[in-house]
């Protein structure tokens, strides 16, 4: 299996209702999000996919988060704005742009720390 990644990062906000209390308030994170894209083979140069492509689509994906309160996101509809959540939509924004020709999966990987991550994986065939 092969894979290939792009990472950037954002500032977001968001509250946590029903999670501790210093979560329960609007706060901000620096995030970080990787895309993993996996499969079996390579084109005729060697490549699995454009990583430039790749790059460019998770900066697109991202842009409607930059900056924002997360809670308000339409993509939530009261959902938990939690990082396996932002991860999700992070993915499925993801895969509307996608080529994913002998592209077999996707993993997206939100950090809001060094040390602190979740991760939404799937399928295309899912």
């Amino acid at each position: 299996m092969y894979s290939v990644s792009a990472e950037r990062s954002l500032r977001a906000r968001h509250a946590m209702p029903g999670g501790k209390a210093s979560e329960r308030r609007e706060h901000e994170h620096e995030y970080t999000v990787r895309a993993t894209l996996r499969g079996r083979t390579l084109d005729d140069n060697g490549f699995l996919t454009d990583v430039d492509a790749l790059d460019l689509q998770l900066k697109s994906a991202l842009e409607g988060f930059r900056g924002t309160l997360l809670n308000e996101a339409p993509e939530l509809q009261g959902r938990m704005p939690s990082m396996e959540v932002f991860a999700e939509m992070i993915w499925e924004r993801m895969a509307e742009g996608l080529g994913k020709e002998r592209l077999e999966s996707m993993e997206i990987i939100v950090s809001e720390s060094p040390t602190i991550s979740a991760s939404h994986a799937r399928s295309f065939a899912d």
